[in-house]
């Protein structure tokens, strides 16, 4: 990618990226009998870009951007976003988005011996989005209403038992965060949500209406942390087939949370004691598959 311009008035970014990605699954599901889940499938990505940014005003920024994508065993795509930011002073800021999306379906969704489609087609999504932004000495906090409308929105099927292009889904709602951090910097405490009102012909699977996520840390140090996080994620409806036969349900709501502490022995070493689910919450993740009991992991790192 390369920049030119002045970046303090006008300025453009322009790329070129090829990327190749591969996906390989070996295995066997059983049902009864032994069905094979074997796939391997490749393709390559080639894209260019063009960004465009500029200031009119000291505190009013404008932003445009165009992207091509070409996948191998697909059509081409471009997304065209447009971007207005105004920094009404030192602390509050607006922001409002228009953008474009592509998606290529997964290896998963398309090779999947039980479920995988290889008719698929990319997901193609316009999201318009308008934003409040604060920032001070102690506290910063945005929040965000977003309206995405998708076309060809991948997704699983309970009837077909297969992964399928669902024709219009029209997904919005609200989400921000908020964090607060100690005049030493000491101490922080953050907190995030998400409100999807998600409307569908068909329910989507794994897609909760609410999520909420606080947190706390404390660094009483440059080489010492520990950080508490919780995470509540409203009910959901998912699809199995454990039993052979299609189960739907809407799974229940749920709040856990993990810790961890990190130590930075010296400029190359760091190492880290993880804790999850720490209060044992019994939920399950997808039908017949219960979230793991508390467990902890250790960690050692080396930069060179």
């Amino acid at each position: 990618m390369n920049t030119l311009g002045d970046q303090e008035r006008l300025w453009a970014n322009i790329g070129l990226e090829t990327k190749k990605e591969q996906g390989v699954s070996d295995g066997y599901l059983d049902i009864g009998f032994l069905l094979p889940t074997t796939f391997d499938l490749d393709r390559r990505i080639n894209s260019a870009f063009v960004n465009l940014n500029g200031f009119v005003t000291e505190g009013l920024l404008l932003q445009a951007s165009v992207r091509h994508d070409a996948a191998v065993g697909f059509n081409d795509d471009q997304s065209v976003q447009l971007g207005v930011r105004y920094q009404l002073n030192d602390n509050l800021s607006f922001l409002l988005n228009r953008g474009e999306g592509f998606k290529l379906p997964s290896f998963f969704a398309l090779g999947h011996t039980l479920v995988g489609n290889p008719d698929l087609k990319p997901e193609t999504s316009i999201t318009v989005e308008f934003g409040v932004e604060w920032q001070s000495q102690q506290v910063t906090a945005s929040a965000n209403y977003f309206d995405n409308e998708y076309r060809d929105l991948v997704d699983f099927d309970a009837e077909l038992f297969t992964n399928v292009n669902r024709a219009s889904v029209d997904i919005s709602g609200v989400d921000g965060y908020v964090q607060w951090q100690s005049l030493d910097k000491k101490w922080h405490v953050n907190g995030q949500f998400n409100y999807s009102d998600i409307n569908a012909q068909n329910p989507l699977n794994g897609r909760p209406k609410i999520t909420l996520g606080p947190s706390i840390g404390y660094n009483p140090n440059s080489v010492l942390s520990y950080n508490l996080q919780g995470m509540w994620v409203d009910e959901r409806y998912v699809t199995s087939l454990y039993t052979g036969d299609a189960q739907q349900q809407t799974l229940d709501s749920y709040m856990r949370f993990d810790a961890n502490v990190q130590y930075q022995y010296d400029a190359n070493w760091q190492f880290s004691l993880q804790l999850t689910n720490i209060t044992d919450s019994d939920y399950q993740d997808d039908i017949g598959f219960a979230a793991n009991g508390p467990a902890f992991y250790l960690g050692a790192s080396y930069n060179l």
